[in-house]
């Protein structure tokens, strides 16, 4: 078998691959790429590419070529919702420009996600399928990688010195030939190979969130016909029929092609039924006349709103689709995993340069995976309560042929998706904020970034963790033209000599620091406010201040961003609070219909009161459509130990391998790394426990356990991510993989004790507690003094209340074994 060396591996080509590949590439990182399919994806699958990701496009060269197979420069986008495509009931229209007025820089121009001097860049809309070649190309033209198809990943091994992984030829496989395989020994593992990532399952990482957000259908088409129909409101359109609830979406007009997304009814989740064989009817209803189309492609799929619970275990790392789904409306899956590689690219270039520092690349989790966890609410609140609305397109026809009914709508419709929708995907583009990274240096004081999150996305802010926010300078189009390669200092006051002890650091340590003193015009200070910045590679704020820093300061400020120093307690990631606005705007509707139709149309509230109630009731129910409803988190395909019939333990406890669990809003998940098993659970499998019987089963067993927090609900604030706990489950369930509790079972494991004896603590405590408090009614105020024998003090439930009579200074007294005495 062949064995090739190389640096990074990466499996998964992707955008997010080939993003990832082509940034270590820029570093001068030696790759290997492999992808299982023969070709570039030829469907749309996504169309938006944040203004974000054409920053970091534009780093690496790529935005020339990206916006030659783009939508047409001159073409304005439109969002549209209405009742159907041709001659339908149009409820709101959100219309926006040309990427081609805001490259000629007119001046007050909006894109999806974008207004006019937000960046130096330009969002596009661009299938995927014209999008990868670009990529690929780029990669393969790059002499550090090695670029394999239609190979792919047959096994992970790794070490604290690299990964050894096993790959084979796909095609041989196919034909049935003895597979050609290869040997790999990489120092860093990526897997960029998407929702069912064989890298996430290879290291038993599983995801939580919520499963099956929608089933959805999805029909790529071409038709000149429909073209013809939309040509005024090309861009992306929702359509509420008589029978469907639709998004259509035209990736590229240049060949007439369309994306029609159907949001489907329970009945119709069957992969059998006769709508997925032939799809017209649903395309007809859509849009409302017969046409002829081309159905290119026509397939099921489910819409999840997950993460995973770890980025990386040692050195094999998750990125892109493969670390966290979501719905992929409007691009932000993508763009969220083009996020995800440039922020790891870099880290891992300077791990193997020599400059990252040992907790580097633990960042990588905390910036990434909050951002995750915030688009992930962000997505589930707009898209996530989106169901069938069967027969609400002829009500819509009806009620909005009332000229006030449909101003009112209109207007309201207008204001729910700009504001909620476009406004609250830009925070998540835009305004991110690595809050609690382990690499960012705060504002003095500060262990984490609190700043509060803008109104306004498109504001630039330079807080540390922040974007660095886009200005034009006499000599530069944009700021960004100076980041990519190196920390970049950046001085507003002051000469090229300025920070001489943090320089001087910088070189004393072989990191790689560009410095530049910038203009000071009012435009620039007021992006730039500080005297001095440090920039990352990926255009992120790492400090900033007004006071030059000591040598003593410049070190210990090196040495966090590098990552040296261990990282603090994992605190909570930042949580948006729940947006109200569907909500509250529900109860107001009624009244706030009734006064605006009286100030416009100087009518009485008599008059009006009709259309009032029909547009107050239209807007509860749209609301209702693109709300979300309030659920519990689940985490699926995690295994745990139930009976489901009681005798011996060998014959009746079973491990299943799909047990779906939840946790709410204030309760905990945590990834279990010991249980215990008792005498409580012996007597429970053979049904001599107390309360249980047949009625009780399946029984999931176990009481007590330690572990990792990996999640915790939106109202938690005592326990974080990565805390070390154990905890007791009254009604049982510690025999899992994964557990859920509230904290009021739960407690932060000690330094000094590991997890197995953790695990222990538990059960034998409870009953300890329940034995002296609750039965002898001693505790730590009246013990003092009295004399108590504990009979068999060598066990655990023995020595623990040795332990804590002692604590409470009782004068103790117990038997055990000879061989015991020792220990005892």
């Amino acid at each position: 078998m062949e064995r090739v060396e190389t640096d990074v591996l990466v499996i998964g080509a992707g955008p997010v691959g080939l993003t990832l590949t082509s940034e270590l590439a820029y570093h001068g990182v030696r790759c290997i790429q492999v992808e299982r399919s023969s070709c570039c994806t030829v469907l749309p699958r996504a169309f938006n590419v944040t203004v974000r990701s054409m920053e970091s496009f534009r780093r690496l060269g790529l935005t020339a070529a990206i916006r030659k197979v783009s939508y047409p420069r001159d073409v304005k986008q439109i969002f549209s919702f209405g009742t159907q495509v041709y001659q339908g009931q149009e409820i709101f229209a959100l219309d926006l420009d040309s990427w081609g007025e805001v490259e000629d820089k007119l001046p007050n121009k909006k894109l999806l996600y974008f207004e006019s001097g937000c960046s130096g860049e330009i969002p596009m809309i661009i299938p995927q399928f014209a999008l990868e070649p670009v990529l690929e190309a780029k990669v393969k033209s790059s002499p550090e990688v090695t670029f394999l198809r239609e190979w792919e990943l047959v096994s992970i091994d790794q070490d604290e010195n690299g990964v050894t992984a096993i790959i084979r030829k796909a095609s041989a496989m196919k034909d049935s030939e003895a597979p050609e395989e290869k040997t790999i020994r990489a120092r860093y593992l990526v897997g960029c190979d998407g929702g069912r990532s064989a890298v996430r399952k290879s290291l038993g990482i599983v995801q939580y969130g919520k499963f099956v957000i929608q089933k959805v259908l999805a029909i790529y088409v071409q038709s000149p016909e429909l073209l013809d129909i939309v040509q005024d409101k090309v861009g992306l359109g929702g359509f509420i029929t008589k029978d469907y609830l639709a998004l259509i979406a035209a990736f590229y007009p240049k060949e007439c092609k369309f994306m029609v997304q159907v949001i489907l009814g329970a009945e119709e989740v069957d992969e059998n039924h006769p709508l997925f064989r032939d799809p017209r009817p649903i395309l007809h209803s859509i849009v409302g006349k017969e046409i002829d189309f081309k159905v290119l492609a026509c397939y099921p799929w489910k819409a999840h709103a997950v993460v995973s619970t770890k980025f990386h275990k040692g050195n094999v790392f998750l990125c892109g689709d493969a670390a966290h789904q979501w719905i992929p409306l409007g691009g932000v899956g993508m763009n969220v995993g083009i996020g995800d590689a440039t922020d790891l690219g870099w880290k891992l270039a300077a791990m193997l340069h020599g400059w990252g520092g040992p907790h580097l690349l633990e960042s990588y989790h905390r910036e990434r995976g909050g951002i995750a966890e915030q688009t992930v609410q962000e997505v589930a609140l707009q898209f996530g309560g989106v169901r069938q609305a069967a027969g609400a397109g002829q009500l819509l026809s009806i009620i909005m042929r009332t000229p006030i009914v449909s101003y009112l709508v209109r207007k309201f419709g207008q204001a729910l998706f700009e504001k909620s929708l476009v406004i609250g995907i830009a925070h998540t583009i835009l305004a991110f904020y690595y809050n609690r990274s382990n690499i960012v240096v705060y504002d003095e004081g500060k262990l984490r970034g609190d700043d509060p999150e803008p109104k306004d996305p498109f504001i630039p802010l330079d807080g540390p963790g922040r974007r660095a926010p886009h200005v034009e300078t006499e000599s530069l189009e944009t700021i960004y033209d100076l980041f990519g390669k190196s920390y970049v200092l950046l001085i507003f006051e002051g000469s090229k000599e300025a920070c001489f002890q943090l320089q001087g650091e910088f070189q004393r340590r072989a990191i790689p620091l560009s410095v530049h003193v910038m203009e000071s015009t009012p435009a620039i200070r007021r992006a730039y406010p500080k005297k001095y910045y440090l920039i990352r590679p990926d255009a992120v704020v790492g400090w900033r201040s007004d006071t030059e820093p000591s040598t003593e300061r410049a070190k210990r400020l090196i040495d966090t961003l590098v990552g040296n120093n261990p990282p603090r307690r994992l605190l909570p990631w930042f949580s948006r609070p729940e947006k109200a606005l569907f909500r509250s705007m529900k109860w107001l509707a009624v009244p706030l219909v009734s006064v605006s139709a009286v100030a416009l149309f100087g009518t009485s509230p008599g008059a009006v009161l009709f259309p009032t109630v029909v547009a107050a009731s239209l807007f509860v129910g749209l609301s209702a459509i693109f709300s979300r409803k309030e659920d519990r988190t689940q985490v699926a395909r995690h295994k745990g130990i139930v009976m489901h019939q009681f005798g011996e333990p060998s014959e009746v406890v079973k491990m299943e391998p799909k047990r779906v669990v939840t946790f709410g809003r204030r309760e905990i998940l945590v990834s279990v790394r010991a249980t215990s098993v008792t005498q409580a659970d012996l007597h429970t499998c053979k049904g001599l426990a107390p309360n249980v019987s047949e009625s009780s089963l399946p029984l999931a067993l176990g009481y007590g356990c330690a572990g990792e927090v990996v999640a915790v609900g939106n109202d938690i604030t005592a326990f974080a991510p990565g805390d070390e706990v154990y905890l007791h489950l009254p009604s049982g369930g510690a025999q899992a993989q994964y557990v859920v509790a509230t904290t009021d079972v739960v407690a932060l494991k000690p330094k000094n004790v590991d997890f197995v004896g953790a695990a222990s603590l538990p059960w034998v405590s409870c009953t300890v507690w329940s034995a002296l408090v609750k039965r002898a009614g001693l505790n730590e105020g009246n013990a003092v003094g009295k004399k108590v024998l504990v009979h068999g003090g060598s066990g655990g439930v023995g020595s623990f209340a040795i332990q804590l009579l002692k604590a409470w200074g009782a004068s103790v007294t117990t038997t055990c074994s000879t061989d015991n005495i020792e220990f005892v």
